[in-house]
């Protein structure tokens, strides 16, 4: 008997078991059905309902129609899901600002000492030969000499360690070296700082620059270039003018007191931002946000075998070698023209400081343009880009032919010779300011996550020897000619940069394609391939 009633049990727990699963087929088909007749619903609602949604209910974004650049950075602010591996910006515009006031004190140094070279030279008791040599062609030279390998062993270090760290020292160290100016009676000690804020000035750029293409995705890298070029820019005209106003006011030495405590405040907001991850923009790596289970994969770490890797893409060579010549122009204007225009052309200091002042208002715009430019024609064809570069080039020598020649100061009025001075200060603020940003975000580009900021440092290597250059020419020019005449010579280095700037329309594309392949490789999901492989307890594989 009870064997009988023990095969019974069974029976009913079997029974029991096939009508709980069939239950639960009938309740998953029933839910399918639901599903499926809810979509079929859901879209013939939505196909007759689309346009009357449309005519009436779209919501549409902010535009900036005045402003098509600010439009730009709205969309990438507003709409980051348009994207897969776009950030939500939102998260990360108070460390882009904070990070952007920071380069641009320090970019305040740059070009300090171009508005006071004739009030050194009193100071010190110089002649105007000592003048152009000692100050003017020693300071610039010293300052890049120094400057351009250091930056790319400092943006090397900070492509392998904590990007926020190395620019934390290294601001520091700038800001408080800086003390030493002010209180300085002699002049070597003066070079020695000039040498040293070189290095650490302009090792300030390719990690700013880095970070912020890790905060853009790759459709929206132009806006982080022309974010860059605005700043240091704008660094640069603002701190040669804070320079010329305060020293004709209060001697060259009160410029080096308080740029450094402005500076030294900046560093307190700095060190409390959270900066995005390398390749975040890119989507092969997890948002800050989100904590690390693991170190950061090798392949997102520089090696020195990835940059030379990047020394042979075509396109790096072409942007480091057009960077040489079109440099150039601007190591002697950073340095002579502010006094060319105080001295030769008989402006006041003042006014020469303000004849800058167009002058950056220009080059704002033309950064602006730029970025504008860039985004339309990738929309149509990249290889555009390196040709609008090389026009804004040409159409340029013409309005500097004219700003150099007696026509706009001999037989005019002062106002009237000011006023035509300041207009074509500013014209060639925006032309020679396109190229610029379109040269940055063709950089970012071609260049994969992990090396743009060497691969940025080497650029600026080429920039800056073409601003040692710059004055060495300049000076040795002076001997058959006058400063006028000498400046006007050296700005026809500008064709050379034009026509390396053109052949960048014959690799740009190719280059650009390789790099979003190799994204594309590591792309594969790799935070959930990550996930996954913790979860079975596995380590995650090198990635090429």
């Amino acid at each position: 008997m009870p064997r009988v009633l023990s095969v019974l049990a069974s029976a009913r727990k079997v029974h029991a078991t096939a009508a709980v699963a069939s239950l639960g087929m009938g309740l998953e088909r029933e839910s399918r059905n639901r599903h499926d007749l809810g979509s079929d619903k859901a879209k013939n609602g939505a196909k007759c309902g689309n346009e009357h949604a449309n005519r009436i209910f779209v919501s549409k974004p902010l535009r900036f129609e005045c402003f098509p650049v600010m439009d730009e950075l709205h969309v990438s602010l507003e709409h980051p899901a348009k994207e897969k591996s776009q950030l939500v910006m939102r998260q990360y515009l108070p460390a882009i600002l904070v990070l952007s006031v920071n380069t641009l004190l320090l970019y305040f140094y740059y070009n300090s000492f171009a508005p006071v070279l004739s009030l050194m030279a009193k100071d010190y008791g110089f002649s105007n030969a000592q003048r152009d040599y000692m100050i003017g062609s020693r300071f610039s030279t010293v300052f890049f000499l120094i400057g351009s390998p250091a930056s790319v062993i400092v943006s090397y270090i900070a492509d392998i360690y904590d990007r926020k760290t190395v620019l934390l020292i290294s601001t520091f160290l700038c800001h408080m070296t800086a003390f030493v100016v002010p209180f300085s009676t002699t002049y070597y000690p003066v070079l020695c700082w000039r040498g040293l804020s070189g290095a650490l000035v302009i090792s300030s750029l390719p990690i700013y620059l880095s970070i912020l293409g890790d905060s853009f995705p790759p459709s929206r890298r132009s806006t982080a270039s022309v974010i860059s070029s605005i700043v240091v820019g704008f660094g640069m005209l603002a701190g040669q003018t804070l320079s010329g106003f305060l020293s004709a006011r209060f001697g060259w030495r009160f410029f080096f007191k308080l740029v450094p405590v402005l500076g030294l405040f900046t560093l307190l907001f700095l060190s409390q931002i959270t900066l995005p991850r390398r390749g975040e923009a890119d989507g092969i790596a997890k948002p800050a946000s989100q904590p690390l289970t693991k170190p950061t994969s090798q392949s997102l770490v520089a090696s020195a075998r990835d940059v030379l890797s990047s020394l042979r893409v075509r396109s790096n060579l072409l942007l480091f070698l057009q960077g040489l010549p079109g440099s150039v122009p601007w190591g002697v204007y950073s340095s002579y023209l502010h006094d060319v225009l105080a001295n030769e052309k008989h402006f006041s200091q003042d006014a020469a400081s303000s004849l800058f002042l167009f002058f950056g208002a220009g080059a704002a715009l033309g950064n602006a343009a730029s970025g504008v430019l860039c985004r339309v024609m990738y929309c149509f064809n990249r290889a555009f880009v390196p040709v609008a570069i090389a026009i804004g080039y040409l159409v340029s020598m013409p309005l500097l032919a004219l700003l150099f020649s007696p026509v706009v100061t001999e037989g005019v009025s002062p106002a009237c010779s000011f006023g035509l001075h300041a207009l074509l200060l500013f014209s060639l603020g925006v032309l020679l300011n396109i190229p610029g940003p379109a040269l940055k975000a063709l950089l970012l580009n071609v260049n994969r996550p992990h090396c743009r900021g060497t691969a940025t440092a080497v650029g600026e290597l080429f920039n800056n020897a073409g601003r040692i250059l710059g004055p060495v020419v300049f000076t040795w020019l002076l001997r058959t000619r006058d400063r006028v005449a000498s400046t006007l010579s050296v700005s026809n280095f500008f064709y050379i940069s034009a026509a390396l700037s053109f052949l960048l329309c014959y690799t740009v594309e190719d280059d650009e394609d390789a790099v979003k392949e190799y994204v594309k490789n590591i792309k594969v999901s790799p935070m959930e391939r990550e996930d996954a492989l913790e979860s079975r307890g596995e380590d995650a594989p090198l990635l090429p």
